[in-house]
């Protein structure tokens, strides 16, 4: 929590995090939502938002660690799939036994996360840039019934797939935008996509991917929705309201209410002109920064 990237975020307005570890591998690890301000990260922690996992180039191509494991799109579509049969498999010789016999039958750790998938007790949040991987992970719905969230997609480049998301009521934590498109999966990545992002319909919050995009330009970002129509209100809720409503946490941040976490910043101007800034910073009731150059 001393890492100076929290306290720019603050200074900029920008309170609020969800962390997903692991996009190197296919199922990560359980994410957090934490508050910027915190002392230690048990004090940060707001609450859990799913679990993570990753398709396409960042699995693919993680190859500096002890083990076996496919390296290409298929095998590690693959090997999750296999996974997820494998403890559907038992779940359902579970739900058939005996009370004698589901006794024995014990779930390791691993299979409890996928288990509690499978159930639709935990939402997968998942890494997918491209097409094809999206379409790769709503096959992977289509047969498990898997709750998830598509995180990035920023490759996408055509109107059906964001369609069949909003058909299937699948969220989209969209972006980052603003980033040097570094690797070949993001070779259509523009900031025209969002087009077809808004005219599906889907459900979607805005992120930055820190640091690929640093949090504390969160609302540089937006511009590009102004550009596609947005007005400056519903920006301002694209990044609070709607982030909040995307994590689970709506009924405490992300508007300002009775009854509400009092977390807001005053600026010196409007927001969306380049020269304004944040003269104060509240966080749950908090002043966490005053601006030197208020006058």
């Amino acid at each position: 929590m001393d890492d100076p990237a929290f306290t720019d975020a603050i200074e900029m307005g920008v309170l609020y995090s969800c962390i997903v570890p692991g996009s190197g591998n296919i199922v990560g690890g359980l994410s957090a939502v934490i508050r910027h301000f915190a002392k230690n990260s048990s004090a940060a922690l707001i609450g859990r938002a799913g679990v993570k996992a990753a398709l396409g180039y960042n699995p693919m191509s993680t190859r500096t660690w002890k083990g076996e494991r496919p390296t290409t799109r298929m095998g590690a579509v693959g090997m999750f799939r296999e996974k997820l049969y494998q403890v559907k498999d038992k779940m359902d010789r579970w739900s058939t036994a005996s009370k004698k016999e589901q006794a024995k039958i014990e779930f390791s750790a691993e299979e409890r996360v996928l288990r509690d998938l499978i159930e639709g007790k935990t939402r997968l949040r998942t890494h997918v840039h491209k097409i094809d991987d999206i379409a790769a992970l709503l096959r992977l719905v289509d047969t498990f019934g898997l709750r998830v969230t598509v995180e990035h997609a920023s490759d996408v480049n055509q109107p059906e797939i964001f369609a069949a998301l909003k058909k299937r009521n699948i969220p989209v934590a969209y972006g980052p935008l603003d980033a040097f498109a570094y690797k070949v999966e993001l070779r259509h990545e523009n900031w025209r996509n969002i087009r077809h992002l808004l005219d599906s319909g889907v459900s979607f919050g805005l992120i930055t991917d820190h640091p690929v995009v640093p949090s504390r330009n969160l609302l540089l970002t937006t511009r590009w929705f102004l550009r596609c129509g947005y007005t400056r209100q519903q920006a301002i809720e694209l990044i609070s309201r709607k982030n909040a409503a995307f994590l689970g946490i709506e009924k405490t941040v992300g508007t300002l209410e009775k009854g509400y976490w009092a977390s807001f910043s005053g600026w010196n101007g409007d927001p969306f002109d380049l020269a304004a800034f944040p003269v104060t910073v509240y966080g749950e009731g908090q002043c966490l920064y005053r601006s030197q150059s208020v006058r």
